[in-house]
């Protein structure tokens, strides 16, 4: 099996690099509070952070990270902006302070999870399978209907079944579950054939120990020649 060639972003959160901060004042030979006085915000935020005048900035991650992207064709050919949009997402994920939690402290969820979804998805068949892999730091014991897959351009996504790619007990574990989508007439119907975009693609559940996870990751999506046919009420 073919993973996604990419860098998986590094599991770190806002709280991290208040820490790093700290880590520099106290260590480092540079003044940082006087460099980060100096920098130019607004100029920052709005500059792209890839190569081309059309790539996302700052203020557009924190846009996106949560919200659709089927609208933004650039991020089906730019992997800088699509991995920074991944790595934004992922950090958002763990600074984010549970309900009920008076001391604002980050909680880190028990169970570490990650998920890769295929380089491209062809929006073809009525009935689409492909498979994600499941990253985790210790056995995934969940059963197939206990996988949660959500995407909207999908009427429904169901997993059928789960396997061991890979097991170390230092690395982790990794797995393959085989997915089957039933894809949104009425919103693909909506693309020319040959149209590619990305979008989120969401993974959760619960094992049988009762520990939930949740993982994200941007698919590429490629609209095939036969939906002209969806397009024409065939």
């Amino acid at each position: 099996m073919t993973t996604p060639n990419r860098p998986a972003p590094e599991p770190v959160s806002l709280g991290d690099g208040q820490d790093a901060l700290e880590r520099l004042r106290a260590r480092g030979r540079v003044d940082v509070d006087s460099f980060l006085s100096k920098l130019d915000v607004t100029r920052i935020l709005h500059e792209p952070i890839g190569p081309t005048a059309q790539c996302l900035t700052l203020d557009q991650l924190e846009q996106y990270a949560f919200g659709p992207v089927i609208d933004l064709p650039h991020l089906a050919e730019c992997d800088s902006c699509a991995n920074a949009l991944r790595a934004y997402r992922a950090v958002k994920e763990r600074s984010a302070v549970p309900a009920g939690n008076p001391l604002g402290v980050p909680v880190r969820e028990e169970m570490a999870f990650g998920v890769e979804v295929p380089e491209v998805i062809e929006l073809g068949l009525a009935d689409l399978q492909f498979d994600v892999v499941l990253q985790v730091d210790s056995v995934l014991d969940v059963q197939p209907a206990d996988l949660k897959v959500a995407n909207s351009l999908f009427t429904d996504i169901y997993c059928k079944a789960i396997d061991v790619v890979d097991s170390d007990a230092e690395a982790g574990w990794t797995y393959r579950a085989r997915c089957v989508g039933r894809r949104q007439d009425a919103m693909v119907s909506g693309f020319e054939p040959g149209a590619k975009f990305v979008d989120w693609i969401q993974v959760s559940g619960k094992n049988t120990a009762g520990q939930t996870f949740d993982a994200s990751d941007l698919a590429r999506f490629s609209v095939s020649k036969d939906v002209s046919a969806v397009r024409s009420g065939v």
